[in-house]
């Protein structure tokens, strides 16, 4: 999981059009929600902005800092595309709702209390394949499965009101590369093999160092799934020194042998 995009809007009272990392809807505009001390607020209902010139994964999440939530909400928006379809995260002070909006029309998802009476709250929206999830102050408030939308973009939006928002950041949800080792020989001509997931392209090199040396195993069979898995196996070179070593496939992971 990284981080791809985050604003605290510290910076000049200005509308949020003239910064270059937002842009408005599909057919929408910017131009109600303007930075003033350091937050984001509107002077229209609905102003809404979406994250530019990043490429959003299709595993994605959106978190903000909410300030002074009333009944008129602040939204998070993911797998948002051009014809306005989305799916949304509404919080207020009724509580959270998740929510889709596709081809014209709204329906409610699921739904979570206020997880307590303060005024600042950290609200956090994810979608990891059909899982949508809606956080507030790190507790989990509603879930749901949904198919309905598969790619596009990040952003908030504001309802004419009091609600703020301080800060906002975005990113994805594609976990790390990990190997699993199921045989290891240290001795040179032993049998090195195991597993890998999470991988983005297909690991092509096997190495092994014993932290002064690292040598290249010569001709490694690697069997990638298609999906970012696989297995791998390769023969134990020859090391100067003996002992533990790490074992590194395709410079991703380092998993230590002993």
């Amino acid at each position: 999981m990284a981080t791809l995009f985050t604003d605290d809007f510290n910076r000049a009272d200005e509308a949020l059009t003239v910064s270059p990392n937002w842009k408005p809807r599909f057919g929408g505009t910017l131009d109600t929600l303007n930075i003033v001390s350091n937050v984001v607020s509107t002077s229209a209902d609905n102003g809404r902005a979406l994250v530019d010139g990043i490429a959003f994964p299709a595993d994605q999440w959106a978190e903000a800092t909410v300030l002074s939530r009333d009944a008129d909400a602040a939204v998070l928006y993911l797998r948002h595309n051009d014809s306005n379809d989305n799916y949304s995260c509404f919080y207020g002070a009724s509580g959270l709702q998740i929510a889709k909006f596709v081809g014209g029309s709204f329906q409610t998802l699921a739904s979570g209390g206020v997880s307590n009476s303060s005024t600042s709250h950290t609200v956090r929206f994810e979608v990891q394949g059909t899982l949508l999830k809606g956080f507030v102050d790190g507790v989990e408030l509603a879930s749901v499965n949904d198919s309905a939308l598969t790619s596009g973009d990040v952003g908030f939006s504001l309802s004419l009101g009091t609600t703020r928002v301080d800060s906002f950041s975005a990113g994805d949800l594609i976990p790390p590369p990990s190997v699993t080792i199921t045989q290891t020989e240290l001795t040179p001509g032993g049998t090195i093999s195991g597993s890998y997931s999470n991988y983005a392209t297909v690991p092509t090199t096997l190495t092994v160092s014993d932290g002064t040396n690292t040598i290249t195993i010569a001709s490694p069979t690697i069997n990638d799934n298609g999906d970012g898995t696989g297995t791998f196996s390769g023969t134990m070179p020859a090391l100067p020194t003996s002992g533990t070593a790490n074992l590194i496939l395709f410079g991703n992971v380092t998993v230590e042998l002993s």
